[in-house]
C-alpha cells in the first residue's frame, strides 16, 4: 500500500525513453458519476487477532454481487462461506459484516437462524459440527457499503467506493478497527491470520467490466448485464479480495523471463497511452523482484486504474492503481514497484498481527529503492535510502507520538500520522530492512529472504518467523540485532570520541574510541554487535575502510592502516541507520554549498587552491554535557553538529546552522520539530556553543551574529567555520535560583515536595501518546529518562542519589516541549 502525499514528496523524476508495454485494446463506454457518502466509525470488533481461525477454517468464499446501481452505490448479493471446523462442538461461525442489511442465510436449501449487530453476524448452525465436518453458509444480503472514518488524521482510505462511474473496495482501513476491511463488502473472518480461496461472480451493465483477483474464467452477456467469474486459487487474507468496476479496455502482454506471466492492465481508453508510458518498467520490476525475492507465485501481475486520491492498494493480482500516478511520466513509477513487491511481502506472506505491519509496509518501501538500484545504480539506491533515513529520524517520532518497537506499534500508528507521510512501520521499516541487509551481506540476506518467502508462501508471519528464517539459512545469530533494532524502540548513534596513531612497521596502528548514544531508546541502554565502517584518510586522501563490532557506551578498536590516518569517520557511507544524518563534501571552488536536507549547513567558502574534505554530521541525540560546572546554559537535548575533515591552509568559509522552533513538518530548511525544546516561545536566549574536540568543553562560539526569519525560527551566521561540535542552548530562564523554595502556578507540570531530599511526585496532564519525563542537570546533562505511558498522569520520581542541587525537570511529547519545571534536591 502506499500513500498520495507520500508520494508527491517522494517523487523522483527519470525522463527515459518510453517503450511499448500493453496490447489488445478495445473501447467501452463512460458510465455516470456518482459519490459514496457512508462512513464506518463502529466499535472494536471481536477476532482482531484471528482467533476464530483457530476453531474454523473458512476454505474459500463466492462471492456473487450485483454492481449495477450505480446511481444508488447499492450493491446486492450473497456470499458462500465454505469452512470446516478445527475443533469439536461447534454451534455456531461468527462473520464480520458492515452495515448491510441481511436478507436470508441458507445452507442448502435451509434457512437459518442468525443474529447481526451491524458489524458481527452470528449463524447457528442447524446440528452441532465437528472436526472434519466441511459445510457451507450462504448470506444473501443488500445495502450502501461503508467508508473508513473520514477522521483519521484527515485522511480517508478502505471501504467500498462509487466515484466518477468506478465501483471499487479498498481493502484496508486506517481508521478501521481492525484495520482490515474485508468485512465492508463482504461477510468474512476479517483478519490477518485467516486465508482462503475465491471465487467471483460479478453481474455489471454492458458498458462496464469487472476486474477481481485470479483467474478469468467466464465472461457472459445477458440483455442489458454482464456477468464476469473470477476464481483465484491461492490462499489470500480477506482484505486481499478485490473488485473493481468501470468502462475499462483490458491492457495485456506477457513477461517472460524466469517463468511466463500475464499482465492484465484495467484502464479506461483514454488512459491507456499515459499507462503505457508511466509502466515502461513493469517488466524490469518483475525480473528485479523474482531475482531478490525468488519465484513470482500468482497466474498473473494485474493492476486496476481508479480515480483515488489518496494512494494504492496491493489486492493480490488486481493492484488498484491511482490514475494520478499513470500520468504519463514516471514520477510515480515507484508506487508501482512497491504495489508489485507485495506479491512477495504482504500477499505471499502476511504480517500475523497489524503489529507487525513493517513486515508488509516496510519491506514495499526497502524494495522501492530495490527497484531503484538496480534499474538505475548503486548512487540512485543510496540517494533514495539516505532521503528516507532523515525523514525517518526526524520526524517519526512526532508522527508517531513517540518512538515504538517496530515490531509492536500500536494499532493507532499502524499507518502513522498521514499528516506526516513518515511512520515506524513503513519508513523505519524500511530503514532498518536496509541495515540488516548491512549485516548480512547481499548473498545471505537476499538469499535468505527467498528461503524465508518460499518456506512461509500464502501464510501469516511475524518477526519471529523472519529472524528464523534468515538464521536458519545464513548460520548467523540475529539475537541482538532483533532485540536492538525490531524488539526496542529507537536508533543508535555512534561517534570517535578521539583517535591516537602509532607506526607499525610500514603500516600504522590507529586507535579509535567509540562513544555510543541513543534516540528514542529504553534509558541506559546500548546496542550489541553492531557492525560500524570506520573510514580513514590519509593527508593525501588514500582510503580505507574496516569494519569493527561495537557494543556498550564507551569501546576501543586498534586497526592495522597502510598509512597514516589524519582523518577517521564513522559510517560515511551510510550502511547502517544510526541517528545521523550527513555530507560528505569535496570542496574543489569557492561558492555556496547548501547542504541543509542532511547536515543542515549552509556553506559558503570564499578561499580554496587545493581541494577539502569535510564530513558533516547532524546527530539527533544529546552532545556530552557542560564540565564546568559554574555554567548555567541549557544544551539541546535533541540534536548537535559534529565537523570534521581535511583542509587546506588557505580553506576560508562562513556558514549558517539554521534553528527552528515551529512545530511544522516540511518548514524552510526542511527543519520544524528541531527546537521546541528550547525555543518554545522566542529565540531572544538563544545561543550558539563550540567546541573544538571531546576534551575541552563547551563555550559561546566567537564570531557569529543571530539572525531572526521568525519568533521561533532563523539563523546564526557564522564568520568562520572550524572543525568541531557545536550546538545550541538557551540562557534565559534555568539559572540557578537563589531561593529554597518553588512556587509554581504552572496547570500543566507540579512537582510536590519541591525542594525535597530526591523523592518527588509529578503530575502531568494525560495525553493519547507516549510521554517522557526528561531530567537535566543545569550543564546540560541528561540525568535520568522517563516513558509515560498514554493517560498516565502521575509518576514517581526517585533522586536520591544525585548531589545537592536545582535540576531540570521537561516534559516531552513527541512533538516537542510541554513544559518545564525546576526540581531542587537538599539532602
Amino acid at each position: 500500500m502506499n500513500i498520495n502525499l507520500l508520494s508527491m514528496k517522494r517523487a523522483t523524476l527519470f525522463f527515459l525513453t518510453s517503450l511499448f508495454l500493453m496490447a489488445s485494446i478495445y473501447t467501452n463506454a463512460n458510465a455516470s458519476n456518482v459519490v459514496s457518502t457512508k462512513y464506518f466509525s463502529g466499535p472494536l470488533i471481536p477476532d482482531t487477532n484471528g482467533l476464530r481461525s483457530d476453531t474454523i477454517n473458512v476454505l474459500n468464499y463466492t462471492i456473487t454481487m450485483n454492481i449495477t446501481d450505480l446511481a444508488t452505490d447499492t450493491l446486492k448479493g450473497n456470499t458462500i462461506v465454505k469452512y470446516v471446523p478445527k475443533m469439536n462442538g461447534l454451534k455456531s461461525i461468527s462473520l464480520d459484516l458492515l452495515h448491510f442489511t441481511v436478507d436470508s442465510v441458507k445452507m442448502g436449501s435451509s434457512r437459518l437462524t442468525y443474529s447481526y449487530d451491524d458489524t458481527l453476524l452470528i449463524v447457528k448452525f442447524p446440528t452441532v459440527e465437528n472436526i472434519g465436518d466441511t459445510n457451507r453458509v450462504d448470506v444473501f444480503y443488500h445495502g450502501k457499503p461503508v467508508l473508513d472514518p473520514e477522521s483519521y488524521h484527515g485522511v480517508r482510505f478502505g471501504g467500498f467506493y462509487d466515484t466518477a462511474g468506478y465501483a471499487f473496495n479498498l481493502g484496508i482501513g486506517f481508521g478501521a478497527k481492525p484495520h482490515n476491511f474485508g468485512r465492508c463488502w463482504y461477510p468474512c473472518f476479517d483478519n490477518f491470520e485467516a486465508k482462503s480461496t475465491f471465487t467471483f461472480h460479478i453481474t455489471t451493465t454492458t458498458a462496464n467490466l469487472s476486474f477481481c483477483n485470479g483467474y478469468l474464467t467466464k465472461d457472459s452477456v445477458s440483455g442489458a448485464t454482464r456477468t464476469r467469474t473470477w476464481v483465484m486459487p491461492y490462499l489470500i487474507s480477506s482484505y486481499h479480495a478485490s473488485v473493481n468496476v468501470a468502462p475499462y479496455t483490458t491492457m495485456l502482454d506477457t513477461f517472460r523471463g524466469i517463468d511466463t506471466i500475464p499482465i492484465v492492465i484495467a484502464a479506461e481508453p483514454a488512459d491507456t497511452a499515459n499507462v503505457r508510458r508511466s509502466f515502461v518498467h513493469l517488466k524490469n520490476a518483475i525480473s528485479i523482484f523474482q531475482n531478490c525475492y525468488g519465484k513470482y507465485r500468482w497466474n498473473k501481475v494485474g493492476y486496476s486504474m481508479m480515480p483515488f486520491p489518496d494512494g494504492s492498494m496491493e489486492h493480490a493480482t488486481n493492484i488498484s492503481y491511482p490514475q494520478y500516478c499513470a500520468n504519463g511520466t514516471l514520477t510515480y513509477e515507484y508506487i508501482m514497484a512497491h504495489e508489485l513487491s507485495h506479491h512477495w511481502c504482504g500477499d505471499l506472506v502476511t504480517c500475523r498481527t497489524a503489529e507487525d505491519m513493517w513486515l508488509n509496509e516496510g519491506f514495499a518501501v526497502f524494495n522501492q529503492s530495490i527497484f531503484m538500484e538496480y534499474l538505475y545504480g548503486d548512487s540512485t539506491y543510496h540517494s533514495y535510502t539516505k532521503a528516507n533515513h532523515e525523514n525517518e529520524i526526524h520526524y517519526c517520532g512526532v508522527a508517531d507520538g513517540g518512538y515504538w518497537p517496530l515490531s509492536g506499534v500500536p494499532q493507532p500508528y499502524t499507518y502513522g500520522n498521514l499528516n506526516f507521510w513518515e511512520s515506524t512501520s513503513y519508513q523505519k521499516g524500511s530503514d532498518v530492512i536496509y541495515t540488516l541487509r548491512t549485516y548480512l551481506g547481499d548473498s545471505n540476506f537476499f538469499n535468505g529472504m527467498k528461503y524465508y518467502f518460499s518456506s512461509h508462501a500464502y501464510q501469516p508471519v511475524n518477526a519471529d518467523t523472519l529472524k528464523n528464517s534468515l538464521e536458519r539459512y545464513s548460520g548467523y545469530n540475529l539475537t541482538d540485532f532483533f532485540n536492538d533494532w525490531v524488539y526496542a524502540p529507537g536508533y543508535p548513534q555512534f561517534s570517535i570520541d578521539s583517535m591516537t596513531v602509532a607506526p607499525n612497521g610500514s603500516n600504522y596502528d590507529a586507535t579509535v574510541y567509540i562513544k555510543q548514544k541513543s534516540m528514542g531508546a529504553p534509558w541506559n541502554t546500548y546496542y550489541s554487535n553492531v557492525p560500524v565502517e570506520v573510514n580513514f584518510k590519509s593527508a593525501g586522501w588514500a582510503i580505507s575502510n574496516q569494519t569493527i563490532m561495537v557494543s556498550g557506551p564507551q569501546s576501543n578498536y586498534t586497526l592495522t592502516v597502510p598509512f597514516n590516518p589524519v582523518f577517521a569517520g564513522l559510517n560515511m557511507r551510510n550502511k547502517i541507520a544510526e541517528a545521523v544524518s550527513s555530507d560528505t563534501l569535496k570542496i574543489t571552488h569557492t561558492g555556496t554549498y547548501n547542504m541543509s536536507t542532511y547536515s543542515r549547513v549552509d556553506l559558503t567558502v570564499s578561499s580554496v587552491t587545493d581541494s577539502a574534505f569535510l564530513f558533516m554530521e547532524h546527530n539527533y541525540v544529546p552532545p556530552d554535557h557542560m564540565l564546568d560546572s559554574s555554567s548555567h546554559y541549557r544544551l539541546s537535548f535533541y540534536r548537535y553538529w559534529n565537523i570534521s575533515g581535511i583542509r587546506p591552509s588557505n580553506f576560508k568559509c562562513t556558514a549558517r546552522l539554521f534553528f527552528d522552533g515551529r512545530k511544522t513538518y516540511g518548514s524552510t530548511n526542511g527543519s520544524g520539530y528541531l527546537d521546541t525544546f528550547l525555543v518554545s516561545r522566542n529565540s531572544d536566549s538563544l545561543v550558539l556553543l563550540y567546541r573544538p574536540n571531546t576534551k575541552t568543553d563547551w563555550k559561546v562560539f566567537p564570531g557569529y551574529v543571530k539572525v531572526s526569519l521568525g519568533a521561533v525560527y532563523g539563523y546564526m551566521a557564522l564568520d568562520s567555520f572550524p572543525n568541531g561540535q557545536y550546538v545550541f542552548a538557551d540562557t534565559g530562564v534555568y539559572h540557578i535560583l537563589g531561593i529554597n523554595k518553588i512556587t509554581t502556578t504552572n496547570e500543566k507540570l507540579k512537582v510536590y515536595p519541591n525542594p525535597s531530599a530526591g523523592k518527588f511526585t509529578v503530575n502531568m496532564p494525560p495525553a493519547n501518546t507516549i510521554q517522557y519525563l526528561y531530567v537535566y542537570s543545569l550543564q546540560g546533562k541528561m540525568i535520568a529518562r522517563i516513558q509515560i505511558a498514554p493517560g498516565q498522569t502521575t509518576c514517581m520520581l526517585n533522586g536520591v542519589s544525585w548531589k545537592n542541587g536545582t535540576y531540570i525537570l521537561t516534559l516531552w511529547n513527541g512533538k516537542g516541549e510541554v513544559d518545564s519545571e525546576n526540581l531542587i534536591i537538599s539532602h
